[in-house]
């Protein structure tokens, strides 16, 4: 009996431990898709206007990016070469320009 009980309260530590870190990781996911998911978008026809997007998926065979719209629940796709990218929600058309990789500047020892 003792044994059963010894199983049993290791068996729920190790559910609740695994639980919390669980939880802990989808909120430090929850916190970096807030920073570092959004996006900037462009307006195509209306020239300085924006709309911040969240990022909900990147297929890079089919280079596409499923988006977020703000606000409410409309999810649109945005369709690229790797580096523009561009699709319409609403009757408006958006573009987002990646942003390109700088080359690493040589280090000179001295």
């Amino acid at each position: 009996m003792r044994l059963l009980r010894a199983i049993e309260e290791r068996a729920t530590l190790r559910f609740v431990r695994d639980a919390g870190r669980a939880a802990i990781q989808t909120l430090v996911d929850l916190l970096h898709g807030v920073v570092m998911n959004e996006i900037i978008l462009a307006d195509a026809d209306r020239e300085g206007e924006t709309m911040t997007a969240r990022v909900i998926r990147y297929d890079r065979e089919q280079r596409r990016l499923e988006l977020a719209a703000p606000n409410t629940t409309a999810v649109f796709t945005l369709y690229g070469d790797g580096e523009r990218f561009a699709g319409a929600l609403g009757g408006r058309s958006f573009y987002w320009d990646a942003p390109r990789a700088e080359p690493a500047k040589k280090r000179v020892k001295r």
